[in-house]
C-alpha cells in the first residue's frame, strides 16, 4: 500500500463518516418534529376553563418552540 493509497482511503473514510453524521442529523429533525407534531395534537385537558386551558396551550406551545429549537443547536 502505498502513501497515496493512504490517503485516498482516509478521504473516503472522512466522506463516509460525514455522510453518516448527515444522514443522523436528518433523523433527528424529522423524530424532532414528529414529536413536536404529536404533542401540539394533544387534547387540552382543561378546555371548559378558559384561563387554565390558555396556560396549557401557552406551555404545551413552549414545549413545541423547544423541541424544535434543538435542531438549530
Amino acid at each position: 500500500m502505498t502513501h497515496d493509497d493512504v490517503i485516498e482511503l482516509w478521504r473516503e473514510h472522512r466522506e463516509v463518516h460525514a455522510f453518516a453524521r448527515a444522514v443522523e442529523a436528518i433523523a433527528k429533525t424529522r423524530e424532532r418534529e414528529q414529536c413536536a407534531k404529536a404533542l401540539e395534537a394533544l387534547p387540552l385537558q382543561w378546555a371548559d376553563q378558559p384561563g387554565i386551558s390558555q396556560a396549557e396551550k401557552a406551555t404545551i406551545l413552549e414545549c413545541v418552540q423547544t423541541i424544535r429549537a434543538r435542531g438549530n443547536l
